[in-house]
């Protein structure tokens, strides 16, 4: 079950601009159930060249949490296209317009350094489940999002 709002998917497209500069790609959306946010295709031919999925927090933490199952799935897809993946976490603060951006590839995540965690506000047990715990110093910065009234 995805639970994206149109505004969820609004940041995630500034974001996704973000890491297209990154790449010299153009953002290409994908469709709201597919297990990642977006591929970015080469300027010139068009060709992939990265998968993303893209986590917008509005507060800075010191690691991201992301389900293990879900890096274990990006991994696969990328050996599968032949282009590389990268989990995007953007930290929106409530008091500032901008969104630092900041970028790991799925082969740099330490798939044993594990930790239940997830969403408990919604009273779902399936939001609760094994993560990897990625720290903030494995990420490199790409840039700026601003998220200004989003």
């Amino acid at each position: 079950m995805k639970r994206e709002t149109k505004a969820d998917r609004r940041r995630e497209a500034i974001v996704a601009g973000v890491m297209a500069d990154v790449f010299a790609a153009v953002p290409l959306a994908q469709p709201e159930m597919d297990p990642f946010d977006y591929t970015l295709m080469d300027e010139t031919d068009m060709a992939p060249v990265a998968i993303i999925e893209i986590k917008v927090r509005t507060e800075d933490y010191d690691s991201l949490l992301i389900s293990r199952a879900k890096v274990a799935n990006l991994k696969t897809i990328s050996l599968g296209m032949a282009v590389p993946a990268y989990i995007v976490w953007a930290v929106h603060t409530p008091d500032s317009n901008m969104a630092e951006v900041r970028f790991v590839g799925v082969d740099n995540v330490d798939m044993d350094a594990t930790k239940w965690g997830g969403r408990t506000d919604r009273g779902e047990f399936h939001d609760i489940e094994v993560c990897v715990v990625i720290p903030k110093a494995k990420f490199a910065r790409a840039g700026y999002a601003d998220l200004r009234g989003l």
